[in-house]
């Protein structure tokens, strides 16, 4: 192991630890609740962030357990489905309940 690593945490033979997906895709679900609330958004955009949130939960702990390459590429489009219709959550509430 180059003396650079040394103390960093890698030990050789070890695999690096997984990335912290299920955080971070249970920040994606609370974020978006939190920002909802502090803008006064209404029960339509709440319902949409919640289940689009725990969806990208779903896929992110699927990709956890079976970290293949067509898994990351369903949380990689599923990424991009999510911000599209989060978007549209926020228009389709503030043109509802204004």
């Amino acid at each position: 192991m180059p003396a650079r690593f040394a103390g960093a945490g890698a030990e050789e033979g070890l695999p690096p630890p997984p990335p912290p997906l299920p955080a971070l895709a249970l920040a994606l679900l609370l974020a978006p609740l939190a920002i909802g609330w502090q803008a006064g958004l209404g029960y339509p955009y709440f319902a949409a962030a919640a289940l689009l949130g725990g969806r990208f939960v779903q896929l992110a702990l699927a990709l956890q357990r079976t970290p293949t390459e067509p898994a990351a590429w369903a949380v990689f489009g599923y990424s991009n489905a999510y911000l599209f219709l989060l978007f549209g959550a926020i228009i389709a509430d503030i043109g509802w309940v204004g």
